[in-house]
């Protein structure tokens, strides 16, 4: 019993660390948008698809490859994918 509890606490401690770092990376993502980095906001994009189940992954890896062609669709694509982190 005192495995699963400890095993449970461990868990939870992991679950917490991943909410704060995707809550860090959506503020920087904010920031690289509104400052017009789209080279940060790739960067953000590859980390958060680490960490990000499917299919929040592959919208993270296509939006990574959208902010190197298209500054106005990865804004947009940011902001749903912002959203539906937020959401889940």
């Amino acid at each position: 019993m005192a495995f699963v509890l400890v095993v449970s606490a461990m868990l939870d401690t992991r679950l917490h660390a991943a909410a704060q770092s995707i809550g860090k990376l959506c503020v920087g993502g904010d920031w690289a948008c509104a400052h017009g980095d789209y080279a940060a906001l790739r960067d953000i994009a590859l980390r958060l698809s680490a960490l990000a189940p499917e299919p929040m992954h592959c919208t993270l890896l296509e939006l990574a490859d959208v902010c190197l062609v298209d500054a106005d669709r990865a804004s947009q694509l940011w902001s749903r994918c912002k959203d539906a982190l937020f959401r889940d």
